[in-house]
């Protein structure tokens, strides 16, 4: 489904959609550093801007939608199919193909396909002639993502290896080669 979702994706995102398993027990830590603080972060900025703050408001609705569904979700559920299966087989050829049900024929990627476009479009009410500008927005985002996950990782390896000789060495060559490589690409850089 995200794949797909990446092929049309909605018009204004907040962040690029995700699924994430956590445990029951580690949701409410992960809803707090992945939603929460971004989302008032957000929202501050949103204030800063002299703008209406929404996020948060999202966010509740999220929160109160994923309570809604957490039976559901956090236990598991075994079916049958004998009854579905053993109605098919005293069908007609007639009935059958007036009233076929068989979900073994069923083409899961269409259907994926099929429905994030009628979320899209009836749902949420956007215009498919948008998903240029939508594409670009996820695009943005992921490289957002990525940037701050590598600006935290070399705060982090930085500071943790800030006594060691041998770290500050590492660190030196390889900040040495990212400018190296940066400037390759026309970058203005610090010299």
């Amino acid at each position: 489904m995200l794949k797909t979702y990446s092929v049309y994706p909605f018009d204004e995102v907040f962040r690029r959609p995700s699924v994430y398993r956590c445990l029951h027990k580690t949701w409410p830590y992960y809803n707090l550093v992945m939603h929460k603080i971004p989302g008032l972060l957000a929202d501050m900025c949103l204030r800063m801007l002299g703008k209406k703050p929404m996020i948060m408001k999202i966010y509740g609705k999220l929160d109160r939608t994923l309570d809604c569904l957490n039976f559901f979700i956090s236990n598991e559920f075994n079916w049958s199919y004998r009854n579905t299966d053993r109605l098919l087989s005293l069908m007609s050829a007639e009935e059958k193909k007036t009233f076929y049900f068989d979900i073994r024929d069923l083409n899961w990627d269409t259907y994926v396909t099929n429905f994030c476009i009628g979320t899209k479009c009836y749902l949420m009410k956007e215009d498919l002639a948008n998903l240029p500008s939508a594409r670009k927005n996820i695009k943005r985002l992921r490289n957002t993502r990525y940037t701050f996950n590598f600006v935290m990782f070399l705060l982090a390896t930085r500071l943790l290896y800030v006594k060691s000789k041998f770290a500050r060495q590492v660190w030196g060559k390889v900040v040495g080669f990212l400018l190296k490589w940066l400037s390759k690409f026309g970058l203005p850089l610090l010299h």
